[in-house]
C-alpha cells in the first residue's frame, strides 16, 4: 500500500471554492488565468505526498494540540504542542511549508493490513523512519519509536509483513467517530484480548499520551456507553484531517473527463489512499438517511446587488450578497453561486438535470453549501425562471456587464419546504478540500428546458464530480 504523510491536529478550516482574483476585470482576469494554466502545465513541479494532521482537543484550554516529537525530534516519546496560536491550522507554523520542513509534527501512516496500520516518524537523524510502537514486549504505556535491526522501515525493521503482524508492538487500528474526521487509535492491550485507546490521561491534561480502556467494556468506544459519551469526554478523540501540500493545486487544469487531466489525475485531496482514514469527499448519493427533527431551519437573508461574474473555466459562477442562519451555528455570509450540469449530489441514485450550489463562510472560515437542485419541467418555477433568464442574457465575457442588472440569490429558493439533508463533504473541484458541510434542499426549483439547454450550449461538457464513497459518514435528513 501507499505511504501518506500524517500531521497530528484536530481543527480545519477552509477556503469556499477558488479561482482568479474577481477585482481582475474581464481580459485581463482570463489572460492571468492563462499564464497560471500554462506554468502549471510547463512547470515540473515535484509530486507532493498527500498529508495530514491529527490532534487532540482534551485538557483545561481545549486547544488543538498535535502530537509531536519534541526537542527538534530527538526525544523518545510524543506529546503534544501548538508553537503559538498564530495559525492553529498548521499547529501553530505560519505556513504548511515551513511545518514540513520542521518534521516534528510530521508523521506517515501506512497500510499493512485490513483495519491495521503502521504510524511512522522521521527520526532525529533525518534519513531513517521509525514506527511508532508500545515498547517493552508491549508492556510500555507511553508509546515510543523504534526501529527493528538495521533493516528498511517498510515493516519497521522486521523481514515481513506476518512477523510485523504477530510481534503486535507497532500494530495501530483507526475507528471512526463521525464524518468529520474524529477518530480513535486502537493499540493490541497488554493482556492480549482488548484494543486499548490512545489518549490523554488526567481528564486530557497530560503532555503525553498513554493507553487507557474506561471500564470493563470492549474497545468500540474505549469503554464508554457510547459514541456521544466518548466525543463529549474527549481524552480519546484524534481529528485526522488531510491538508495539501501542493500550493499549486488549485491553479493546475483539470478536466471532468478520465483523460490526462481527468478526475482520476486531480491532485489535492481528490484521489487519496480512500482507507487511510476514510474521507468525506464530495459529492454523495444520498439515501439512508436518518431522520432528525430538531435540526435548525435555514435562515436565508439574501439581499440585491449588481450581476458580477467571476472567472471560471468549468462553470457559470456568480458573486452573491447576504447570509444565511442555521440555529447554534450562527450566521455564514454568502460568498458566489455557480451551476453544475448535471447536478453533483445524488438522492436514490437520481441525479437531477442540474443543481446551483450556494457556497457560504462564517467569520472562522467555515464554509456551508446550500444545494438547490434543478431539475426540467412544464411549470417553471417563476422568480428562478427570471434570474436565470438574466444570467443566460448577460453570459460572460465579458465578467461584468455594461450595464448590470440586479440580481438576488433568493429568487433561486425553491418555494414552500426548505427542509434539508445534511452530510459532511468537500469541495468539488481539486484541491478537493475537506472540511464542508452541505445542506442540500429537499424541494427542487423547475426551469423550462429552453434554459437548462442555454447552459449545456455555453458549457457544453458535463461539469460535475463523479459521485464518492460514502465511507459510513452520517447523513441527516431534516423533516417536520
Amino acid at each position: 500500500m501507499p505511504q501518506v504523510s500524517c500531521i497530528a491536529r484536530s481543527s480545519h478550516s477552509v477556503s469556499p471554492y477558488q479561482d482568479c482574483n474577481p477585482v481582475l476585470s474581464g481580459m485581463r482576469c482570463a489572460f492571468s488565468m492563462m499564464l497560471l494554466l500554462a506554468s502549471a502545465l510547463s512547470s515540473q513541479l515535484a509530486s507532493s505526498q498527500t498529508t495530514y494532521i491529527m490532534t487532540n482537543a482534551s485538557g483545561g484550554t481545549g486547544a488543538n494540540q498535535c502530537l509531536i516529537f519534541s526537542g527538534n525530534n530527538g526525544t523518545a516519546q510524543p506529546s503534544r504542542f501548538l508553537w503559538t496560536t498564530y495559525n492553529p491550522e498548521y499547529c501553530g507554523f505560519s505556513s504548511e511549508q515551513e511545518l514540513l520542513q520542521n518534521k516534528q509534527a510530521v508523521w506517515k501512516l501506512v497500510s499493512i493490513a485490513e483495519d491495521s496500520y503502521i504510524i511512522t516518524h522521521s527520526s532525529p537523524d533525518g534519513r531513517l523512519t521509525q514506527c511508532l510502537i508500545f515498547g517493552g514486549n508491549n508492556q510500555d504505556t507511553f508509546p515510543s519509536r523504534y526501529l527493528w535491526g538495521a533493516g528498511q522501515n517498510q515493516f519497521c525493521g522486521f523481514s515481513g509483513k506476518e512477523e510485523l503482524l504477530r510481534n503486535k508492538q507497532a500494530v495501530w487500528k483507526l475507528r471512526a467517530l463521525d464524518g468529520n474526521r474524529q477518530y480513535i487509535v486502537l493499540h493490541s492491550s497488554k493482556d492480549n484480548n482488548r484494543d486499548e485507546c490512545l489518549i490523554f490521561n488526567g481528564n486530557g491534561s497530560a503532555t503525553y499520551p498513554s493507553r487507557f480502556l474506561w471500564g470493563s467494556g470492549a474497545g468500540q468506544f474505549c469503554g464508554f456507553g457510547s459514541r456521544e459519551e466518548l466525543l463529549k469526554n474527549k481524552q480519546a478523540v484524534w481529528t485526522i484531517k488531510i491538508t495539501n501540500s501542493d500550493p499549486n493545486c488549485k491553479y493546475k487544469p483539470f478536466a471532468y473527463d478520465n483523460g490526462p487531466t481527468g478526475q482520476p489525475s486531480w491532485c489535492g485531496e481528490c484521489n487519496v489512499d480512500l482507507q487511510t482514514p476514510k474521507s468525506t469527499q464530495a459529492p454523495i448519493n444520498i439515501q439512508n438517511a436518518r431522520h432528525d427533527a430538531s435540526l435548525p431551519a435555514i435562515t436565508f437573508n439574501y439581499d440585491a446587488t449588481p450581476l458580477q461574474y467571476l472567472a471560471n473555466l468549468q462553470n457559470l459562477k456568480v458573486a452573491g450578497k447576504g447570509s444565511i442562519t442555521i440555529g447554534n451555528l450562527g450566521t455564514f455570509d454568502l460568498v458566489e453561486f455557480h451551476f453544475h450540469r448535471p447536478s453533483e449530489e445524488a438522492i436514490n441514485n437520481h441525479r437531477a438535470a442540474m443543481v446551483i450550489h450556494l457556497v457560504h463562510q462564517n467569520a472562522s472560515k467555515a464554509v456551508a453549501v446550500v444545494s438547490i437542485l434543478v431539475e426540467e419541467g412544464p411549470e417553471p418555477t417563476p422568480d428562478a425562471k427570471k434570474l436565470i433568464g438574466e444570467l443566460i442574457r448577460n453570459f460572460p465575457p465579458p465578467l461584468t456587464p455594461k450595464t448590470p442588472p440586479s440580481i438576488n440569490a433568493d429568487n433561486l429558493l425553491p418555494p414552500g419546504s426548505r427542509d434539508y439533508f445534511r452530510f459532511a463533504g468537500s469541495l468539488t473541484t481539486p484541491p478537493c478540500t475537506e472540511g464542508l458541510t452541505f445542506f442540500v434542499l429537499k424541494t427542487p426549483i423547475y426551469l423550462p428546458a429552453d434554459q437548462i439547454q442555454a447552459f449545456a450550449r455555453r458549457f457544453p461538457s458535463p461539469n460535475s464530480r463523479d459521485i464518492q464513497e460514502t465511507n459510513d459518514r452520517e447523513i441527516v435528513e431534516k423533516i417536520k
